[in-house]
């Protein structure tokens, strides 16, 4: 241990003259009167995520078709990104953004994933056609 270990440790430890109830992700005291109208926004965002999580999936359930699902659940991993980004504006932590981005990297890369496993079991075209000309006939 050099002489400046004691110095460096004294000034990681947390302010003894700071306001006990000051948060230091708190708002600009300049723009403190915009708290009312963040609670409000997120409230409502959070509302609206909800309802589009519950909207997405029932389509993942009720989807007629596999394509219909795919869909749904991409934009269940969007709902996702926002429930994620409304978090992070809510508790002012930056490290939810790097969460939603990663969030919806692996949801495009997912997607990506049933795009081809879809294109890679779909029929054929000649195959169609005789499907077509055999309940016809």
């Amino acid at each position: 241990m050099n002489h400046l270990t004691p110095l460096i440790l004294a000034a990681a430890k947390p302010d003894a003259h700071a306001e006990p109830g000051l948060n230091e992700h708190a708002l600009p005291e300049h723009l403190t009167f915009l708290d009312p109208v963040i609670e409000v926004v997120l409230i409502i965002g959070l509302v609206l995520v909800v309802a589009g999580v519950i909207l997405c999936l029932y389509r993942i359930v009720k989807g007629p078709h596999l394509a219909d699902r795919v869909l749904a659940a991409d934009a269940l991993g969007l709902q996702v990104v926002g429930l994620v980004l409304v978090l992070a504006i809510a508790t002012r932590i930056d490290a939810f953004f790097d969460t939603a981005l990663t969030v919806a990297i692996i949801g495009f890369a997912s997607t990506v994933a049933f795009g081809q496993y879809i294109g890679a079991n779909a029929p054929k075209p000649e195959e169609t056609d005789e499907n077509e000309n055999q309940v016809t006939s």
